[in-house]
């Protein structure tokens, strides 16, 4: 499955295009399995947009996404 920025796992490369983001990395123990990111879009810290939810596709059904959005709201 892909989305707008193409097929998980996404490179460097094709990540390089948004500007003013703050990613996180989402991990089981010492495996990667998806990301998220915070955006700013006026620059202001009080405000920000969660986007780029990208979970591993083998993680899917397992709460794993649930569980990534629910830290969010802990940072």
């Amino acid at each position: 499955m892909s989305g707008v920025i193409g097929a998980y796992p996404i490179t460097a490369k094709e990540f390089a295009f948004v500007d003013s983001v703050m990613a996180f990395t989402a991990c089981d123990e010492d495996k990667a399995i998806g990301f998220f990111t915070f955006r700013n879009p006026g620059g202001r810290i009080d405000e920000l947009r969660i986007g780029f939810v990208i979970l591993d596709p083998e993680q899917r059904g397992s709460g794993k996404g649930k569980e990534m959005m629910k830290v969010w709201r802990r940072i």
